[in-house]
């Protein structure tokens, strides 16, 4: 299948990313914290990397994080 034919399909169920990544950070409640969305091809580590980056300063009281792939 082309890469246009997935994207067609992607747009009918609604994904306006199809070929991309979200990394987010959300508190205990579950409510937002910090999120970017990459291209597909970078990696859990690297887009962490990224995202935890952007709130440091916005939390400078946040000293643990949790991780889960």
């Amino acid at each position: 299948m082309s890469r246009e034919a997935h994207v067609r399909i992607w747009e009918r169920v609604g994904v306006r990313f199809p070929c991309a990544t979200r990394h987010i950070i959300t508190d205990t409640n579950g409510l937002l914290v910090g999120a970017q969305v990459h291209g597909a091809d970078i990696q859990d580590g690297d887009g962490a990397v990224g995202v935890l980056a952007s709130i440091r300063y916005l939390f400078p009281w946040l000293r643990h994080v949790f991780a889960d792939r």
